[in-house]
């Protein structure tokens, strides 16, 4: 059984303000009345509209990348390949991605939102979805800007990830070697 990913919301966001003060004032820009509700995270606040949705991120968000960052992550030499391999096939499954052994790889952008993508994936190839081929424990990360998705490939496919260490990853160097054993 699939996952389901969750899209991000504006509740929790530091930027997300619902105005109940009884005196209209004029506060990050604009002008605010009672009961109304606000974004304060570009240079401006901007009023929810009525048509706005009342759940999910709007599409005007100033947090939204569009296009969303794509990035892929591959364990950092063959050594490193091989212990998370062996462990994999001693367990019976693939062993969870500790960021400390990973680097980056691959940095891009891509048209799918996360959301979009992990969808899709139930159709379509994810190599044809982003025409990159994701190698054997690889993790791909899709970043619209509100949170991070991380993805694992297993040998059974595609899984949602969500304990992936990216600031580990990312101080680590690229492995530069050929194919995979």
């Amino acid at each position: 059984m699939r996952k389901r990913l969750i899209e991000p919301s504006c509740a929790g966001c530091p930027h997300d303000l619902s105005y109940l003060d009884s005196i209209p004032q004029r506060k990050f820009g604009v002008m605010m009345h009672c009961g109304e509700h606000y974004c304060t995270g570009g240079k401006r606040a901007r009023r929810f509209k009525r048509s706005d949705p009342k759940i999910r991120v709007p599409q005007w968000c100033p947090r939204k990348k569009n296009p969303c960052g794509l990035r892929i992550y591959t364990l950092k030499n063959e050594d490193e390949w091989l212990l998370h391999h062996m462990l994999s096939q001693g367990m019976g499954h693939a062993a969870s991605p500790a960021g400390h052994r990973y680097a980056l790889r691959f940095e891009g952008t891509t048209e799918l939102s996360p959301c979009e993508f992990w969808r899709r994936c139930e159709l379509e190839p994810a190599a044809d979805l982003l025409s990159l081929q994701i190698e054997l424990y690889e993790v791909l990360e899709i970043d619209d800007g509100l949170e991070p998705v991380y993805f694992y490939r297993t040998e059974s496919g595609l899984a949602l990830e969500r304990s992936f260490d990216r600031a580990r990853a990312h101080s680590s160097a690229v492995w530069k070697g050929g194919g995979r054993p």
